[in-house]
């Protein structure tokens, strides 16, 4: 038995049992359904194929295919196949900034957090980074701290655990010069999060 490069979203495997008898090949996965190819005397040298296709999901483990093959007279044997999952998984959390209140040099950043996963988020801890060189002057709902275009904001005791489903807001006032400073790279309790800016 042999196997051929997964392409694409397919995993191909190939078997032949090499001698004039019967078997039957069966492949259990969590990837497909039940197949199976069947070998008679006058096909057993020919090689057939068994293709597994991807599942696309909402989760990121990997996949396990079992291929073996069974016959008379022959010793059986087996392939595992695995699919590296590389499904997008959604992002457990959104965060929203609107930078709108803007007067040319200085800036009132808002920004919403919600928890759009099913665990509970406690004791938060959000950071960014500004696009061009800031000054935090200040900052409310939230204790915001500054290093140099880094920023990372901690809750306060009224917003400090986001349930499912749960927001919290907080603002933050910036002084900048030259190009307006925009937010990037933001993440909430160390993962990633589906990020707009207004």
């Amino acid at each position: 038995m042999n196997t051929q490069s997964k392409t694409g979203a397919h995993r191909t495997l190939r078997a032949r049992i090499g001698a004039a008898s019967m078997g039957r090949a069966f492949a259990r996965s969590a990837l497909a359904a039940k197949a199976s190819l069947v070998f008679t005397p006058s096909n057993s040298d020919v090689a057939q194929k068994l293709v597994f296709k991807d599942a696309q999901d909402a989760d990121a483990l990997n996949g396990i295919a079992t291929f073996t093959l069974t016959a008379a007279g022959v010793t059986g044997a087996s392939v595992v196949a695995t699919e590296k999952d590389k499904d997008i998984v959604p992002s457990a959390c959104t965060i929203a900034f609107d930078t709108s209140n803007d007067w040319g040099n200085g800036e009132n950043q808002t920004v919403v957090l919600t928890n759009t996963g099913a665990t509970t988020i406690s004791d938060w801890v959000m950071t960014w980074t500004e696009s061009s060189v800031v000054t935090l002057s200040n900052s409310w709902n939230a204790t915001v701290t500054q290093s140099a275009r880094d920023l990372s904001a901690k809750p306060v005791s009224c917003n400090a655990t986001l349930a499912p489903g749960a927001h919290a807001d907080f603002g933050l006032t910036l002084r900048y010069s030259g190009a307006k400073a925009m937010p990037t790279n933001a993440r909430l309790a160390g993962q990633d999060c589906t990020v707009s800016v207004k």
